[in-house]
């Protein structure tokens, strides 16, 4: 028996910069086109994809703009030189999908058809515990979409140093504050 050559992928022709530029370039010419589709001023195709979409997604509708353009701002600013183009996809589809089942179970019949699947939950949840699940699947699709994670980084500058002196004096990574009383005009 003869081994099977594997077949090797081919290396992609364009840099992971380039890809994001496209992605970005072309998620934002679907904002353009969603929010004038909106307006009315994309022409039939638009009045068509504005009322499909308006129909499924109701007040929902405006998410998507949205969301296109807060990826699209992720592909043009990304640290990363290769943005996971599938997983902030999905990412955002699980938020547009929660927000709508938020807004159709906040606002009765808003959400769309979409929305009014997803909003659904009310009935096995409630309403207050339905709101809470989608609050979160909306807050981990963000973290998903940005590819990020929740820092409170911020509250190390209320850190004590670990050489604090006895006499309440915090030293700090860039200097010190005295907190003691000053003894001068007394």
């Amino acid at each position: 028996m003869t081994k099977r050559s594997r077949k090797k992928k081919p290396e992609p022709t364009l840099k992971a910069e380039t890809t994001n530029s496209i992605a970005a370039i072309l998620l934002i010419g679907l904002t353009l086109i969603l929010i004038l589709a909106a307006v009315n001023k994309a022409g039939p195709a638009g009045r068509f994809i504005y009322t499909v979409f308006q129909d499924l997604f109701g007040i929902g509708y405006y998410l998507l703009p949205l969301t296109a353009l807060a990826i699209s701002i992720l592909f043009l600013f990304s640290r990363h030189k290769k943005a996971l183009l599938k997983q902030s996809l999905i990412g955002a589809a699980v938020f547009v999908g929660a927000g709508l089942g938020f807004i159709d179970i906040s606002f009765r019949g808003h959400g769309g058809i979409v929305g009014r699947a997803i909003g659904a939950l009310e009935i096995p949840f409630g309403r207050p515990a339905s709101i809470v699940l989608t609050i979160v699947f909306m807050l981990v699709s963000l973290l998903v979409t940005f590819d990020t994670a929740i820092s409170f980084s911020f509250l190390r500058l209320f850190k004590k140093s670990d050489k604090e002196d006895k006499a309440g004096a915090v030293k700090l990574e860039h200097g010190s504050i005295d907190c003691r009383r000053s003894s001068r005009g007394r």
